[in-house]
C-alpha cells in the first residue's frame, strides 16, 4: 500500500514520493481515514487493520478484530 501527502504537491511543482507499506495480510479492498494520521483498511480476510503515521512513517499497528478463531 502507498501513502502520499498530497498537500505537499498542491502547487503542482513538487513531486510526491509515496511511502510504501508492505502488507502482512491479504490485499485491502477498502479503507477510510479516521483522522489525519490514522487509516483503517479491510480486505479479503475480512479483518480491519489500523495503520498509523508515526513521525514520517506509516505502520500497520494492530488488528481491530481477531476474526473467527473456531471453525464451524
Amino acid at each position: 500500500m502507498n501513502f502520499a501527502k498530497v498537500a505537499d504537491a498542491a502547487d503542482g511543482k513538487a513531486k510526491i514520493k509515496p511511502e510504501k507499506v508492505n502488507l502482512r495480510t491479504n490485499p485491502l479492498l477498502s479503507g477510510h481515514f479516521l483522522e489525519e494520521g490514522k487509516f483503517v483498511g479491510s480486505g479479503f480476510d475480512k479483518v480491519p487493520y489500523l495503520y498509523e503515521l508515526k513521525g514520517s512513517d506509516w505502520t500497520q499497528t494492530k488488528t481491530l478484530d481477531e476474526g473467527i478463531s473456531k471453525t464451524r
